[in-house]
C-alpha cells in the first residue's frame, strides 16, 4: 500500500438531526420507523447515504431508521435554483423518489432529473484500495459533531455530543488508543456560545471559535492548552459571524472564513482579535455571483456553499490551506500575514462529487470527495502545490472517506460509532 490516504468529514453542520444517524452506523431493520416504509412522498423526511445501498433517513424531528436502496444520486437542473442541488436522492427499487429539499419541490415548477452516481464498484476501482486495520472503541459515549483533528503526535481534538435532548457539547481530547485527556464544557466559560470550528497546533494547542445569538453576540476564539487548561478568550474584532473555518498558526495569527449572505468572508486576525487584513480573491468574487444566482447559495443562514461545505488547516510548511468546496476543489494557500502565496484546482476523478475535506501531512495534502450528504466517496492524494500522487477508495466500514478522522501521511483515523455506546477510531491504510 502506498502511504497516501486521506481522511474525510461528514456534512452534520447543516442538518443537526442528521449528523446523529450518520455517525450511528448501527443497522436498524427495515420498517423499524413507519416511516421508512413505502415510497417516501412524505416532504419532512431527509435521507442521507454511507454507501450506495445503505440510506439513514430521518424527519425533521430527529427520528432516524434504516433502509436499503439500490443506489442514490443528486438532482441538478439549472432551471430549478437552490432546492434542485441540496439534498441526496433516492432511487428505491430503481424508482425515482424525491426525498427532500431545503425548498418545497411542490412550490416549483420544475422537473429534476437525476445525475449518475458514482456507485460503490465505480469507487473500488478508482485507485487503491483503502483498508481497514484496527478499530480501537473510544471510553466515552457520545456523537462527534462536525469535524476532527490531530496534533503531531497523533491524539485528536473532537467536539463531541452527549446526543440527549437537549444536547451538551464539550471539547475532547484523546490519545490514539481511545483514552480521554481531557473534556472542556466551553459554555461553562462563556455563556450560550455556539462552538462553530477549532484548529490544533502541531503541539497540541487548541483554538477553538465560537458566537453568542443574541442580538449584540460576538465572535470569540477560546484557547485550550495542552493540558486542557483554559486560557482567557479572545473577542473578535469583527461583524458578527459563525466562523464555519480557523486556522490558528503557530506565530499567534488566527485566519477564519465563512460567509456574510452569499458572500464569502476570510479575515486575519492577530493574537488580540484585531483585524489584520480581508483576503477576498477575484475567485471568491465568481463564487458570490454564482451563489446569488442560486447555484451555490444554501437555505437559511448558512450563505454560500462554496465556503460552508469547504475546510481548511494548517499545512506543514506553516502556511493555511483553504478549501473551497467546488468541483474541481480551489485551494488558497495563505501566510500568516494574509499574503496568498497561491493557488490551485484539483479535479475529482469521478463525475457528481464534491470536495468536502481536507487534511495536511508532511509535504502533502488529503482531499475527500464525497456525494453530497453522504460518506461515500475517494481521496485524493497532492503535494502541497497541488501535483497528483495517488487516488484511493473504500468499501470497508468505518473508512468512509466523508467520516471525520485524521491523516499522518501513511495511514487515516476516521471516528464512528458503530454502536449505541461508545466512539470507534478506525486505522485504515
Amino acid at each position: 500500500m502506498k502511504s497516501g490516504m486521506p481522511l474525510l468529514t461528514i456534512i452534520s453542520a447543516i442538518y443537526p438531526f442528521i449528523a446523529t444517524a450518520q455517525y450511528n452506523t448501527t443497522p436498524w431493520p427495515n420498517g423499524e420507523c413507519s416511516f421508512c416504509n413505502g415510497t417516501y412522498t412524505q416532504p419532512n423526511v431527509a435521507c442521507v447515504g454511507y454507501t450506495d445501498r445503505s440510506v439513514f433517513c430521518c424527519t425533521g424531528y430527529g427520528i432516524c431508521c434504516n433502509t436499503k436502496y439500490a443506489i442514490a444520486g443528486t438532482v441538478e437542473d439549472p432551471e430549478c435554483g437552490n432546492w434542485a442541488r441540496s439534498s441526496p436522492q433516492l432511487i428505491p427499487d430503481g424508482e425515482f423518489v424525491p426525498a427532500s429539499f431545503s425548498g418545497s419541490p411542490v412550490q416549483s415548477s420544475c422537473t429534476p432529473r437525476m445525475l449518475p452516481a458514482a456507485v460503490l464498484k465505480e469507487l473500488s476501482g478508482n485507485g487503491d484500495p483503502l483498508h481497514v486495520v484496527s478499530n480501537q472503541p473510544i471510553d466515552m459515549p457520545g456523537v462527534v459533531v462536525g469535524r476532527v483533528a490531530c496534533d503531531a503526535i497523533g491524539d485528536f481534538y473532537a467536539y463531541i455530543s452527549d446526543n440527549e435532548i437537549p444536547a451538551s457539547y464539550r471539547m475532547a481530547k484523546i490519545s490514539p488508543s481511545g483514552a480521554t485527556l481531557y473534556q472542556r464544557d466551553i459554555e461553562a466559560k462563556i455563556p450560550g456560545i455556539k462552538i462553530t470550528a477549532f484548529s490544533v497546533l502541531p503541539d497540541g494547542t487548541a483554538y477553538v471559535a465560537g458566537n453568542t445569538s443574541s442580538r449584540s453576540g460576538k465572535l470569540y476564539v477560546i484557547t485550550i492548552g495542552k493540558a486542557g487548561k483554559l486560557s482567557p478568550s479572545i473577542e473578535l474584532q469583527t461583524k458578527l459571524f459563525a466562523a464555519t473555518q480557523l486556522v490558528a498558526f503557530p506565530s499567534g495569527e488566527l485566519l477564519v472564513a465563512r460567509t456574510l449572505d452569499t458572500k464569502p468572508v476570510t479575515r486575519l486576525f492577530d493574537s488580540h482579535g484585531n483585524l489584520l487584513k480581508d483576503i477576498y480573491e477575484p475567485e471568491d468574487e465568481a463564487l458570490f455571483r454564482r451563489a446569488e444566482t442560486g447555484e451555490l447559495s444554501a437555505s437559511g443562514r448558512w450563505g454560500n456553499k462554496a465556503v460552508w461545505n469547504g475546510d481548511a488547516v494548517l499545512g506543514s510548511d506553516g502556511n493555511a490551506y483553504m478549501l473551497r468546496a467546488v468541483n474541481p476543489a480551489l485551494i488558497y494557500v495563505i501566510a500568516h500575514d494574509g499574503t496568498v502565496v497561491r493557488k490551485f484546482s484539483v479535479q475529482s476523478r469521478l463525475p457528481g462529487l464534491t470536495p468536502h475535506t481536507l487534511r495536511a501531512a508532511q509535504g502533502r495534502l488529503a482531499i475527500s470527495f464525497v456525494q453530497e450528504g453522504m460518506t461515500l466517496g475517494l481521496i485524493r492524494l497532492t503535494s502541497n502545490s497541488g501535483e497528483d500522487i495517488e487516488t484511493s477508495s473504500s468499501e470497508d466500514p468505518g473508512a468512509y472517506p466523508g467520516l471525520p478522522g485524521c491523516y499522518n501521511g501513511s495511514s487515516f483515523s476516521f471516528l464512528s460509532r458503530p454502536d449505541d455506546s461508545a466512539i470507534v477510531i478506525t486505522v485504515a491504510k
